[in-house]
């Protein structure tokens, strides 16, 4: 079983500089993160995937979507002259969740670890945590009280990217082993970027309506934990 490194090597290495250079993101970006994914993969019981492979998928997500994703989305924002709402509501959604699935692509390529439907879940869950990480990582890095702003994240945004990865890999996953239709794989890409949208035009609200924060938790963690527990 071989995997490619550099991904893995780059999560190890960013974090290793950004935990010397501010140590409070310690807990406030990685603990949770790492939490979620020991809990995503404890959920399979029977033939669990290799943890090295979970973790693979969580550094392409780290890495390759996350980094691919931002480059999009300012490339697309500027050619198009989209306005800041349209870009969060619209754009972000779209390109941030094809890019999230390029990184469960990836893994799928082995098929001796992508035989299975849940596997779909496990490792675009994972995918989805990566992702959420280094975005938690660049706001927190800006943010007045990074403890406070990282945490926030880790309670609804980072469930957020690893429930809607997670359902676009189990509509890849049911796709590819089950041999049907591909309009099981599309549907639950489209309903990964509305439940991104979603949550995004909730987002925007709060500057107005605090309180939604209340909701956009309880949303986020309910979509995870509904997912996450179709893992047999």
């Amino acid at each position: 079983m071989k995997f490619r490194a550099l991904p893995l090597y780059l999560f190890i290495l960013i974090a290793a500089i950004v935990g010397l250079y501010r140590p409070v993101l310690i807990v406030a970006v990685f603990a949770p993160s790492i939490a979620y994914l020991i809990y995503v993969w404890r959920k399979e019981k029977i033939e669990r995937e290799p943890l090295i492979a979970v973790l693979s998928a969580f550094s392409y997500g780290f890495t390759l979507s996350a980094l691919l994703s931002i480059i999009m989305e300012i490339v697309f924002s500027r050619a198009l002259s989209l306005d800041i709402v349209f870009s969060i509501i619209i754009l972000a959604p779209i390109v941030e969740e094809v890019c999230k699935f390029l990184g469960v692509y990836i893994i799928s390529r082995h098929r001796d670890l992508f035989n299975e439907v849940d596997d779909g879940i496990i490792y675009g869950a994972s995918v989805g945590l990566g992702f959420s990480t280094l975005e938690t990582i660049l706001y927190t890095m800006i943010a007045h009280d990074p403890l406070t702003i990282g945490l926030l994240r880790a309670s609804s945004c980072t469930a957020m990217h690893s429930a809607s990865t997670a359902l676009s890999g189990w509509g890849y996953a049911y796709s590819n082993i089950t041999r049907k239709s591909r309009v099981v794989f599309v549907s639950s890409l489209i309903i990964a970027v509305l439940l991104h949208t979603t949550h995004n035009y909730i987002a925007l609200r709060l500057e107005y309506l605090p309180m939604l924060m209340i909701l956009l938790i309880l949303l986020d963690i309910v979509v995870f934990l509904y997912i996450t527990s179709h893992v047999e």
